[in-house]
C-alpha cells in the first residue's frame, strides 16, 4: 500500500511541475497600458557619431513573459500573414501568436544538453535549435511548425545550425576549443531531415553562423556577405572580396556570440536595407545598456550608426516590424533563486 501511495504522490508532484512550467511561460500582450506597465524607452545617440545628444523615442513595453528566456524572435513563421513569437527555454522551444493570449505550441527537449540558440526560416515554418553538450559537441535539432503542431524532423545533429535572412540553412562544424569550427556547409531542410547541397560553402573562415547575412545594401544587384568575425570586427564581402570592415565590439569569450542578436531591415519609408546588431555592453552579464549598431550604405561606402538604450537586462531578441524596433529584454532578479521577467518593447524609430 505504501509503495502504491508513494507512486501516486510522485506522479502528482511530476504533473504539478509540468503544469507549473507551462503556466510560467504564459504571457500578456497589450497595445495599451492596461496590462503591461512601463516607462517610455530612452535612447541615447552615440557620442562617436552623433555628438552625444540624447533623444526621446516613443516606446513602451507591450508584453511580458514570466520567465528568464534564452532567446526569442517575432516572425511570420508559417506564412499565414500573422506574426508569432518564438522563444527558447531550457525545457524546450515555444511558438505562440504575437499580441494574443494563447497557449503556446511547444517541443520539449530530452537528454543532457543545454539549448543555447535558435533560428527560423520565415514563411516556411522551419526552426533550428542548437543544443550544446559542453566540451563534447552538439545535439542540434530541426523542427517544423505548420500552424497547428510543432514537430521534430531531425535531432542529434553535431553541427551548429542557422537559418540566414534569405532562408538559407548554414551548418557550421563544432570545435571543442573555440566552439565554432572553420568548415561550413549549405544544407536544405526537408521532411526527412537535412540534405547537403554541396560539400562546403564559400564562407570566410572567421565568420560565426548566427551573426551572418546575405543582403544587397548598396543596390547593385549583388548580395553582400555581412558578418561579425571572431574578434568583433564587422565585415562586408562582395564577390568573395573584403570591401569594408570596422571594429564594433570586443569579444573575450566565444560563448558571447550567442548573446548578440542581428536583424536585416527593409525600410518601408526609404526603400533602403540595413543590417543591425544588438548587444549588451557587457557580454558576460546583464547591464543597464543595450547597444545597437546599424550598418548601411552611404553611397560610395558603408557607415555605422550606433545608439545605446538604457535598459537593465539581457537582450534576448531583436526584430524590426513595420517600422518599429522590437526589443525583447530579460530583466534579471538580484535574488539568484528567483526567475527573471522578460519584457517585449515596441519602439518607434523615425529613420527605419
Amino acid at each position: 500500500m505504501f509503495s502504491r501511495l508513494n507512486q501516486i504522490t510522485i506522479f502528482k508532484i511530476g504533473l504539478f511541475l509540468i503544469l507549473s512550467e507551462l503556466f510560467c511561460v504564459s504571457y500578456v500582450f497589450s497595445d495599451t497600458d492596461q496590462n503591461v506597465s512601463g516607462n517610455p524607452v530612452r535612447i541615447d545617440s552615440s557620442p562617436m557619431e552623433q555628438g552625444g545628444l540624447s533623444i526621446e523615442y516613443s516606446g513602451k513595453p507591450v508584453g511580458l513573459l514570466n520567465h528568464d528566456i534564452i532567446s526569442a524572435s517575432i516572425v511570420d513563421l508559417n506564412g499565414d500573414g500573422l506574426y508569432e513569437i518564438v522563444y527558447l527555454l531550457p525545457s524546450g522551444v515555444y511558438v505562440a501568436p504575437y499580441k494574443q493570449a494563447a497557449k503556446p505550441f511547444f517541443y520539449r527537449f530530452s537528454g543532457f544538453g543545454t539549448p543555447v540558440s535558435f533560428s527560423v526560416s520565415p514563411d516556411t515554418g522551419w526552426v533550428a535549435v542548437n543544443i550544446l553538450i559542453h566540451d563534447v559537441g552538439l545535439e542540434s535539432c530541426l523542427l517544423r511548425f505548420d500552424g497547428n503542431t510543432l514537430r521534430l524532423v531531425q535531432d542529434n545533429i553535431n553541427m551548429w545550425l542557422n537559418f540566414l535572412n534569405d532562408g538559407t540553412l548554414i551548418a557550421q562544424r563544432f570545435d571543442v576549443r573555440n566552439r565554432f569550427g572553420n568548415v561550413f556547409f549549405i544544407v536544405k531542410p526537408d521532411d526527412n531531415g537535412m540534405v547537403f547541397i554541396n560539400e562546403k560553402a564559400i564562407i570566410p573562415m572567421d565568420a560565426v553562423m548566427n551573426l551572418f547575412a546575405f543582403v544587397d545594401l548598396n543596390h547593385n544587384d549583388i548580395k553582400e556577405t555581412i558578418f561579425l568575425d571572431r574578434s568583433g570586427m564587422l565585415k562586408v564581402y562582395e564577390s568573395n572580396k573584403l570591401i569594408w570592415s570596422k571594429k564594433v565590439i570586443t569579444i573575450n569569450d566565444p560563448a558571447s556570440f550567442l548573446n548578440i542578436k542581428i536583424a536585416v531591415v527593409d525600410s518601408p519609408k526609404t526603400n533602403n536595407k540595413s543590417f543591425w546588431l544588438a548587444t549588451n555592453e557587457s557580454q558576460q552579464q546583464p547591464s543597464d545598456k543595450i547597444s545597437l549598431f546599424k550598418l548601411f550604405s552611404n553611397g560610395d561606402s558603408y557607415a555605422i550608426e550606433p545608439v545605446s538604450i538604457k535598459m537593465n537586462g539581457k537582450i534576448s531578441g531583436f526584430s524590426v516590424l513595420n517600422g518599429k524596433m522590437i526589443l525583447i529584454v530579460t530583466e534579471r532578479s538580484e535574488d539568484a533563486s528567483v526567475s527573471g521577467i522578460t519584457k517585449i518593447y515596441e519602439i518607434e524609430e523615425p529613420h527605419i
